[in-house]
């Protein structure tokens, strides 16, 4: 039967397949090789009549198996055999096979059948049939509208909820992408805003580790309360997901009311520290375009930091803002996801990834972005808390976040990024506003292909170079990489994360990175220290870890001159202890 079904997916025009199918299942089984086929033989038929697109056969043969469940069979269906009785296998590979093949609105109606025969589907049967919900959703349109198919599907993944079916990502995938071609853009986004959240809390069906390298499988499902009940998995918290959605974000934004808040809505933010440099030269940030306080000798500077919580601080993560102290202009935003590595055998892990920075249009070039990234990793080892970078695409943060020492994971483009000279003439050009002051050169041209937009590149004032650099521009340039996440040291030292470095990154473990980059110059040589072999390696584990967190500390202080004996003076302060900075930061 199932080779049937194959040959048929390769030929064209009709076939005589489906009645020979139904010739050797109710005749030449039986009568001519005195074999009595079972249920995983008319499951098998199922399937490849459903390759066929023969729906009304499926649901002949799935009636058959009934009508032999109540001991009488019909007399419209020739039988010489004894048929197997239905079972939960029969309804689940008839609504797979129906679902598979384009007859969602059968399989659909048959899920309903089932269930009334006191059957309930298994997650994999839901997935099929979300699956094909998926691919007919905005296929058919009536007038410019859809025939709901969206409809359906939320319906469908409210029943698994509401039937203790854990729905696995694939669930709610087919859910959005039904949502989505029919235009339902608002329900797309609940649903996504709940597979998020609930994915952040280790409590989806799928398992295995999570693409960024964090632990979320089993052990997170046992440790949020999952227990086995008539077969199928299902969590404590999944009673009612809404509920514990509520609840986090409610919580969350309990720790957050210890600090100030300012505005209203969605503008709304909490003041969690202030930044402030005093200098004669209005050294780092420039003097010309604000008021400073005045005190004999010194101009001082401060900048405010703030939280801002998206609408739902956990699937979406927050805000890292800041403003300038006197005239409350914002000076720009660090976009933060952060997540925690819950597991009962060890002390729960902290997490912040940067997503992405904005800075004041009006205010770059005077290296705030390096002064914002400084703040963040200053409230990370506050916190305990290990920073990392999602997929970078942007070179900018790529440069800032190497400059602290941040490794680029495997997979990514290794390119070389350029400071223009003022006259260098790069560009094809009928642009005369456009006047880049950063290049990107990669010898593979498919690394650049098409991964920015005319908009971004002006945007960023970057140009991409269709030939090699001269020798001399090449000496203002350094390495960075693109398209790939980053990690740093400190989580690669203390194995909180899995670190596989690209093949042309020379990386030493407990040495961090051994490659010539400008924007490393100011480290001074610290990292190249050596553990010494012969220790325990839980112990050289330790060290290692503590010398990164020096070397950071080191980086911290030198761009923000704090505990610096220079004509500028940097003070960071928070406004709570770091157990309280943690509750408000990375919970």
């Amino acid at each position: 039967f199932s080779l049937l079904g194959h040959v048929h997916q390769r030929q064209q025009g009709p076939s005589h397949s489906p009645r020979l199918i139904l010739h050797l299942l109710r005749h030449h089984m039986p009568k001519n090789a005195q074999i009595q086929p079972g249920s995983e033989i008319y499951h098998a038929a199922m399937n490849a009549l459903g390759k066929f697109g023969e729906s009304d056969l499926i649901l002949e043969l799935l009636e058959e198996m009934e009508q032999h469940s109540h001991g009488y069979s019909k007399s419209s269906l020739a039988t010489h055999h004894d048929v197997p009785p239905v079972d939960k296998m029969s309804y689940q590979a008839a609504i797979s096979s129906l679902a598979r093949h384009g007859n969602c609105h059968k399989a659909t109606q048959l899920l309903h059948r089932m269930q009334t025969k006191g059957f309930f589907p298994d997650v994999n049967t839901y997935n099929e049939l979300l699956i094909g919900i998926a691919k007919e959703a905005g296929r058919h349109r009536e007038n410019g509208l859809s025939r709901g198919w969206h409809k359906v599907a939320l319906q469908i993944l409210n029943q698994m909820e509401t039937h203790q079916i854990q729905p696995t990502e694939q669930s709610y995938n087919s859910v959005i992408s039904a949502c989505g071609k029919d235009e339902d853009w608002d329900g797309a986004a609940r649903v996504a805003e709940k597979a998020n959240m609930l994915s952040f809390l280790g409590v989806t069906g799928d398992t295995g580790t999570t693409a960024d390298g964090i632990f979320n499988g089993d052990e997170a499902l046992e440790s949020s309360g999952a227990v086995e009940k008539n077969g199928r998995s299902w969590t404590k918290a999944m009673e009612s997901p809404t509920n514990l959605i509520q609840k986090k974000r409610a919580s969350f934004f309990d720790h957050l009311q210890i600090f100030r808040k300012i505005g209203k809505g969605k503008d709304s933010w909490w003041e969690i520290g202030c930044y402030s440099i005093s200098s004669d030269t209005g050294d780092m940030i420039s003097a010309s375009q604000s008021n400073y306080s005045c005190k004999p000798g010194l101009r001082t500077r401060s900048i405010i930091i703030g939280i801002q919580p998206h609408r739902n601080p956990a699937c979406n993560g927050l805000s890292l803002v800041f403003f300038d102290k006197a005239s409350r202009v914002k000076l720009g935003r660090l976009l933060l996801r952060n997540q925690s590595d819950q597991n009962k055998i060890r002390v729960p892990r902290f997490y912040s990834s940067l997503v992405g920075m904005e800075v004041n249009k009006s205010r770059r070039g005077e290296g705030l972005s390096k002064v914002f990234v400084a703040i963040w990793l200053r409230m990370c080892l506050e916190t305990n808390t290990y920073p990392r970078a999602a997929v970078m695409n942007k070179p900018l943060i790529s440069y800032v976040l190497m400059g602290f020492r941040f490794l680029p994971q495997n997979g990514g483009s290794r390119v070389e990024l350029i400071r223009l000279k003022t006259n260098a003439t790069i560009l094809d050009g009928n642009e005369d506003d456009y006047n880049p002051q950063f290049g990107l050169y990669s010898s593979s041209a498919k690394s650049l292909q098409g991964l920015f937009s005319q908009r971004v590149l002006r945007t960023q004032n970057i140009a991409v170079l269709d030939q090699p650099p001269s020798p001399a521009l090449r000496q203002s340039g350094t390495i960075i990489y693109l398209k790939t996440r980053f990690e740093h040291p400190i989580a690669i030292s203390e194995d909180a994360v899995k670190y596989n470095p690209p093949p042309m990154l020379k990386y030493k473990r407990n040495l961090g990175m051994d490659v010539t980059l400008k924007a490393n110059d100011d480290l001074d040589g610290a990292s190249s220290g050596v553990m010494q072999s012969h220790e325990h390696e839980k112990n050289e584990e330790k060290r290692s870890g503590n010398m990164e967190r020096m070397l950071l500390c080191r980086q911290i202080n030198s761009i923000l001159k704090t505990n610096a004996k220079t004509n500028a003076v940097g003070h960071l302060e928070f406004f709570v202890n770091s157990i309280s900075l943690r509750d408000a930061f990375s919970s």
